[in-house]
C-alpha cells in the first residue's frame, strides 16, 4: 500500500506540473478533453485528467476489494 501511495503522490505531482505547463504551452489546450482539462479561476490555473482520475479510482476500488 505504501507503493500505491507513492504512485498516487507522483501522479498528483505530474498533474500539478501539467497545469504549470498549460500556462506556457498553448498546444496543451489542443489535447482531447479526456486527456487534459485546464480551468482558470482568477489567477489560479488548475489542470487535471478526467481519464487518469477514472483509471486511478478503478484501481483503488479493485485494490480495496483484495
Amino acid at each position: 500500500m505504501i507503493a500505491l501511495g507513492l504512485l498516487l503522490i507522483a501522479m498528483g505531482a505530474a498533474l500539478v506540473f501539467g497545469s504549470l505547463l498549460a500556462r506556457h504551452l498553448p498546444a496543451v489546450g489542443e489535447l482531447h478533453p479526456l486527456l487534459f482539462v485546464s480551468v482558470k479561476v482568477g489567477d489560479v490555473t488548475v489542470g487535471t485528467s478526467p481519464l487518469l482520475i477514472v483509471v486511478l479510482l478503478a484501481l483503488y476500488l479493485i485494490l480495496m476489494r483484495w
